[in-house]
């Protein structure tokens, strides 16, 4: 995620109307986002499909809008990945501490 935020700001020199962060948050999810161009801290984020994206996307060159809609497809398949796999891993330590709870339960019945 990190790697693909870096590339676009290779591709695109700012100032830009909008480019691609990291938002860590504390649950664990990270997501890449849209922010909106502003003094840092006043940032806010913006969805490209929104009222605010489309807008944004009329305003700037034909060529910058296709590749913007390129790296919009790409954040979105890898925020559903991330997504996928971190809910797999919150399901498998689950799994993992049921199945310790039933080893303990089943050490303290005593059973084979």
């Amino acid at each position: 995620m990190h790697g693909i935020a870096l590339e676009f700001k290779r591709v695109f020199l700012p100032p830009w109307p909008a480019h691609l962060t990291v938002q860590c948050q504390s649950t664990g999810a990270v997501y890449l986002r849209w922010r909106r161009a502003g003094r840092r801290g006043d940032q806010p984020y913006v969805l490209l499909e929104g009222p605010i994206g489309i807008e944004l996307l009329r305003g700037i060159d034909p060529l910058a809008c296709r590749v913007y809609l390129c790296f919009a497809r790409r954040a979105v398949d890898l925020n559903l990945e991330h997504s996928l796999r971190l809910n797999e891993l919150r399901r498998l330590e689950r799994y993992v501490s049921q199945l310790e709870a039933l080893g303990a339960l089943k050490q303290a019945l005593g059973s084979p």
